[in-house]
């Protein structure tokens, strides 16, 4: 090989653009070491414009399997690219805020914060309550959709008879 970084690269489990192609090499070398179980491979560096005969012949049998798609997988295989992280986050967070607009639109208080605020349930309101502590957002929540769990608290202090909300149940 007249490249360092793809004989360091080789060895490399840190992963990174192209990774997923030494993942298919390292796939191989085990099936060969498998049935070769003497089999060894060696990776040295040679000067790339050298008259190597055998680093010729691998340059000419690289470039025609590059160009007909012999590779032994089929080539949709090696093509097929994986997933990124950045796109996998992505995927997950748009899937969870999905499903917590479902399951919002199937509560009890849906109907009324829709009549305050018909964008609800909307990235609109977390923007504005993100540099706000969890229990202040949470009170400005409770101020928007007209329901406080007042009740418990009188309920505790016996000035209630019911813990419920009177609104809502």
């Amino acid at each position: 090989v007249d490249n360092t970084a793809a004989i360091d690269t080789t060895t490399s489990g840190k992963p990174g653009p192209g990774h997923h192609i030494w993942d298919i090499f390292h796939r191989r070398l085990q099936r060969a070491h498998n049935i070769h179980t003497n089999f060894k491979l060696r990776v040295v560096w040679t000067p790339g414009h050298v008259d190597i005969p055998g680093n010729e012949a691998a340059d000419v049998a690289a470039k025609r399997a590059a160009q007909t798609g012999s590779f032994g997988e089929p080539l949709a295989a090696l093509t097929r690219l994986p997933f990124g992280k950045s796109a996998l986050v992505l995927t997950h967070y748009r899937l969870l805020r999905r499903s917590a607009t479902k399951q919002f639109s199937t509560s009890r208080r849906y109907a009324r914060i829709k009549a305050i605020d018909p964008t609800m349930p909307s990235n609109r309101f977390l923007r504005l309550s993100a540099p706000l502590p969890r229990k202040h957002a949470a009170l400005l929540f409770q101020l928007r959709s007209q329901h406080a769990p007042l009740a418990k608290h009188l309920h505790r202090l016996k000035k209630s008879p019911t813990p419920l909300c009177l609104c809502c149940g």
